[in-house]
């Protein structure tokens, strides 16, 4: 998880990739970091600077080859109206550019631990939060820890047990 968290970090300090959010005439990502709630509880943390970009990770190893899943919130400050009645509805709807841009670079991360990331889902965050955010969840195969092995045990039966009576009292 460490090569990959190292790994996004580098991916989002790219300049060229910084260079395609400034083409599109939106801000990259200023923040990237694990996801604790900073966007349900902001008072519990320094400064909430959008946009940010928050991830969370875990694996399963209850398939042969490890699955590591990756869910993302991409939070954006969103000033203007989205409705059918907006004049600046192009502008508005810019957000969507942002997580295009944002799921073209994190597809494009690769480490010698992960495989391919396949994007599963994505879409708006439906509860209410102190600010606007873009849900992008991902899973790929994780090479960097084998599961548990299970215990081996032999099966069988036991035929003949001897038991020898008076042995407690033998040793009295």
């Amino acid at each position: 998880m460490k090569t990959f968290y190292n790994a996004l970090i580098s991916a989002f300090n790219n300049t060229d990739n910084i260079e395609k959010y400034t083409r599109a005439g939106l801000k990259a990502p200023r923040i990237i970091d694990l996801y604790n709630g900073q966007d349900f509880n902001p008072e519990y943390f320094d400064m909430l600077t959008l946009p940010a970009l928050y991830v969370s990770m875990r694996i399963d190893y209850n398939e042969n080859t490890a699955i590591l899943s990756l869910d993302f919130k991409l939070l954006y400050e969103q000033l203007r109206n989205t409705s059918n009645f907006s004049l600046s509805s192009e502008n508005a709807l810019k957000f969507f550019d942002l997580a295009n841009i944002t799921d073209e670079i994190i597809k494009s991360i690769s480490t010698n631990k992960t495989g391919s990331l396949r994007l599963l889902n994505e879409g708006l965050e439906p509860e209410p939060t102190v600010t606007d955010a873009y849900l992008l969840s991902y899973e790929c195969e994780y090479y960097g820890k084998q599961k548990t092995r299970e215990r081996e045990t032999l099966s069988g039966s036991i035929d003949d047990i001897k038991i020898k009576s008076g042995l407690y009292k033998g040793l009295l």
